[in-house]
């Protein structure tokens, strides 16, 4: 067997063991989330998208729409081969689009992995993030779809480095269609875009994203006529008002569940004092790409990992879920920073447990609560973000 076919076959063994891990997994706990997103499929084969949003099945403010349309599709799916009634089922059929994301990330990770270094880092890489027990988590066991966001995000850089502009910005938007969360990248598609292309063809694509945005918004404007969208997507970020739910940013040695319209030195909200954290972070991440020899796909994807990790950091309402991202950006770079990657890790992990309500883990769970547990690793945190920016920036110098 040539060095390609061996490669080849153990990317698969590794999709295959992953896949399966994935599928035992599914349903091994009860996930309020994951229910839902069978209730909505549910709900949406019998009734119209502007409904949901009236209706709130099982209580959950409902995503922007473009997901729902994929909860649509599973759900007449469903209807066809009248799964509803094997609830195990109906679970997996659910969770298929974010175990679909994860194989198309550790695709591209693969891929870039073997471009950047070898075949070797590649399978190496492949397997940190899809066999990634962070990742299989938030997927199978919680049932959350933020691998759909990591795709988006991550495609959409690929695209637009390879100056497939509409492709990447149509994608893109479908991402902030889904979850709000792939904003944390729009520093750096707006950068890239502003270097790469001329005027006349930003203000062409700004209008092709506006009919797709209202497109994909149509059948609620609809319904609901323009008034009602804009205030209702306007007050979405407000679904969390919190310094942090349950995740150790910044603002974690303040309390979990704390108004984060509390003043800071009786200045400024924290909301706002952590947004302009950001946009600085985000200034100094994205500075060195202006130089033309660093403005690569590798310095790119990095640059995303930071944005993703400074996004779960310095902002108020964070959730303990919204580092996940970072994750499938580091992910090509595991070979080279393999000590990052097992600390990333662990801090996900750890940012996973804290809202664990199962018997089995409280005395765990009660320790990661602990005061002076959350300042630690808020500390650690911290540091591990300045450690990865500084390798980003000792790699612009030596340049």
């Amino acid at each position: 067997m040539n060095n390609f076919k061996k490669t080849t076959a153990i990317f698969w063994i590794i999709i295959i063991v992953g896949i399966v891990f994935r599928i035992a997994l599914n349903g091994i706990n009860y996930s309020s989330d994951a229910e839902s997103f069978i209730i909505w499929a549910h709900y949406l084969t019998q009734h119209r998208l502007s409904d949901l949003y009236i209706f709130l099945p099982s209580g959950y403010l409902p995503y922007p729409p473009f997901y729902y349309y994929i909860l649509w599709i599973l759900g007449q799916i469903m209807n066809i081969f009248n799964i509803w009634s094997n609830h195990w089922l109906s679970l997996l059929i659910v969770k298929m689009p974010v175990f679909a994301s994860d194989i198309g990330i550790t695709v591209i990770v693969y891929k870039l992995s073997k471009k950047w270094y070898s075949d070797k880092a590649g399978l190496i890489n492949a397997t940190f993030y899809f066999l990634n027990p962070a990742v299989i988590y938030v997927t199978s066991v919680w049932g959350q779809i933020d691998s759909f966001i990591s795709l988006i995000g991550l495609f959409s850089m690929v695209l637009l480095f390879n100056k497939k502009y509409l492709w990447s910005y149509v994608i893109f938007l479908f991402g902030c269609l889904t979850k709000l969360q792939i904003l944390a990248l729009f520093p750096l598609v707006a950068f890239l875009s502003l270097i790469k292309l001329k005027v006349s063809k930003l203000l062409i694509y700004s209008v092709l994203i506006v009919i797709a945005t209202f497109l994909v918004f149509f059948p609620l404007l609809r319904d609901m006529g323009v008034l009602w969208v804009l205030k209702y997507f306007y007050n979405m970020p407000n679904q969390y008002p919190y310094t942090s739910v349950y995740a150790y940013n910044l603002w974690a040695p303040l309390g979990f569940l704390v108004s984060d319209k509390i003043k800071l030195l009786n200045l400024i909200d924290i909301r706002y004092a952590g947004l302009i954290l950001f946009i600085i972070t985000s200034i100094v991440i994205i500075r060195p790409l202006l130089k033309k020899s660093l403005n690569k796909l590798q310095m790119i994807s990095f640059a995303g990992y930071l944005l993703f990790f400074a996004f779960a950091y310095f902002p108020t309402r964070i959730h303990s879920r919204y580092l996940i991202y970072s994750i499938a950006f580091f992910a090509p770079f595991f070979i080279q920073y393999p000590v990052v990657g097992v600390l990333l890790s662990f801090l996900m992990l750890s940012n996973l447990f804290l809202p664990n309500n199962d018997l089995l883990f409280k005395p765990v769970v009660n320790i990661l609560n602990n005061p002076y547990t959350i300042f630690i690793y808020t500390v650690f945190a911290f540091w591990l973000f300045i450690y990865s920016l500084k390798k980003y920036l000792l790699n612009v110098y030596n340049k």
